[in-house]
């Protein structure tokens, strides 16, 4: 199913109490780097917007994990996204986990 510009999508801000258990059996997604050509338009958002929905939906995600590059922590903070580590390098670039729960 195509969703098309400018569509609403749900917030997913609010993150659940989260103990041990359920992150041991949790239905984890990991999704990979968000890029557009055009910036400053919302593609981006909307993409990123398109992988939350469909981790949820169609794969049945209780939890979306990502390796975020460090500078763009805020922007998926925005998203819902909770950092769950400290800066760490990867290919020397900084980076940070962040999951979102359903």
């Amino acid at each position: 199913e195509q969703i098309k510009a400018g569509t609403k999508m749900p917030d997913y801000s609010e993150v659940p109490e989260i103990n041990e258990e359920t992150r041991k059996n949790a239905r984890t997604v990991q999704m990979g780097r968000v890029l557009t050509l055009e910036h400053g338009k919302g593609l981006g958002k909307e993409l990123l917007n398109a992988g939350i929905q469909t981790a949820w939906e169609q794969m049945g995600a209780d939890r979306i994990f990502i390796e975020a590059e460090d500078y763009v922590e805020g922007y998926y903070t925005k998203a819902g996204f909770v950092r769950t580590s400290d800066v760490f390098l990867k290919d020397d670039i900084p980076h940070v986990h962040m999951e979102l729960w359903k």
